[in-house]
């Protein structure tokens, strides 16, 4: 049996979810198997710059934020840009590179592009001979996920698999399977079930709103025009604040949540979701055929996630929130419509993550 070595990047929860589900599903099938974050083998700086430093940047200073990531992105800049993020990943990926060469795994499944570096570089040296897997967990497929040790990217429609072979890759290197989500979406849900034990109204049209781990004050403003007049299902995430402020203001059909774990659940009595387009989110809430408006989006890869979803039919980004609730009141008024859109997701929904696993073998 083959040693399968699964790694993420605690930088934003999509890699971590990404790479669960995968090892979820892997670890059913082979023995030796391990699940990893890759910055637990660095050092705090540098465990911080790719983590708070992502957060603090994208949340406060989008406008940075954007210059940065297309920076990254431009070709004619690529020679300093790789110079420096070689050197700085070289420095700071020594535990890493013992790490990997004292496990020596056969197969290494990866769903940050960090990864993908380290593992060519070994690779180029002849310290490890691993067949290497990169999941990328967006829509867009930034310069940085190629690397010429990747035998095989795992892509989430043909938009991205467009995009790699624009900018070099092989298309026999490179599967449309959709970005893996865990098993239990693809589960049939009761809803009247899910509504009696979630203490909602089941004949209501109910809309999920949720934006991240660390919610957002975006959705209070979107609350406040929806109230009372639909069902409202709130995830704050971390945000406590924001959290305490919703409960306080008892909204009439409103239920508040923060961190929870029945993602699943909440999206099977959903209507429609409004959430930030990170890949990991849109994947499930593709998985439930749930029509998605856009809000909070970081510039970059969830500006690239948004559009990719609205040109497939799938996705809204209003201006306004006056045009928010338009759209929601529109796709509440006109069922025939949502069907519509559901039909289009099911033709860029992700595959079970069994059937990622039947790939790589």
């Amino acid at each position: 049996m083959p040693k399968v070595l699964i790694v993420y990047n605690s930088a934003g929860s999509g890699h971590k979810r990404v790479a669960q589900a995968i090892f979820k599903e892997f670890s059913t099938k082979f023995k030796d198997i391990k699940i990893i974050d890759a910055l637990d083998y660095t050092n705090f700086l540098f465990r911080f710059i790719y983590t708070d430093g992502y957060f603090l940047l994208s949340l406060y200073l989008p406008k940075i934020w954007r210059f940065f990531f297309y920076l990254c992105e431009s070709r004619f800049l690529s020679l300093p840009v790789d110079l420096i993020r070689f050197c700085t990943n070289r420095l700071n990926s020594k535990k890493l590179n013992k790490f990997l060469i004292k496990e020596k795994p056969d197969i290494v499944i990866g769903t940050h592009f960090f990864i993908n570096e380290v593992i060519s570089f070994l690779k180029k040296r002849g310290s490890v001979k691993s067949y290497l897997v990169s999941v990328i967990t967006d829509f867009c497929a930034h310069r940085f996920w190629i690397q010429e040790g990747v035998d095989l990217y795992i892509v989430g429609t043909k938009e991205t698999k467009k995009e790699l072979v624009k900018k070099g890759v092989s298309e026999d290197k490179i599967e449309i399977l959709g970005i893996p989500v865990d098993r239990k979406f693809y589960t049939p849900q009761d809803k009247k079930f899910l509504c009696e034990r979630l203490d909602l109204r089941e004949d209501m049209f109910t809309i999920l709103i949720v934006t991240g781990a660390f919610g957002s004050n975006m959705i209070r403003k979107v609350v406040d025009h929806l109230k009372d007049e639909i069902q409202i299902i709130c995830v704050c995430g971390k945000n406590r604040k924001l959290f305490n402020k919703l409960v306080y203001k008892r909204y009439r059909f409103t239920k508040v949540f923060g961190l929870v774990e029945n993602m699943d659940e909440l999206m099977s009595v959903s209507d429609l979701i409004i959430t930030k387009p990170g890949g990991s989110t849109t994947s499930e809430a593709l998985v439930k055929f749930l029509p998605m408006v856009f809000i909070s989006i970081i510039p970059g890869q969830e500006e690239k996630n948004a559009k990719i979803m609205v040109d497939s039919g799938v996705g809204r980004i209003p201006k306004s929130i006056k045009e928010l609730r338009e759209t929601v009141f529109y796709w509440k008024e006109n069922p025939e419509e949502l069907n519509r859109i559901r039909k289009k997701i099911g033709e860029i929904r992700p595959k079970k993550t069994e059937e990622i696993f039947y790939e790589i073998c």
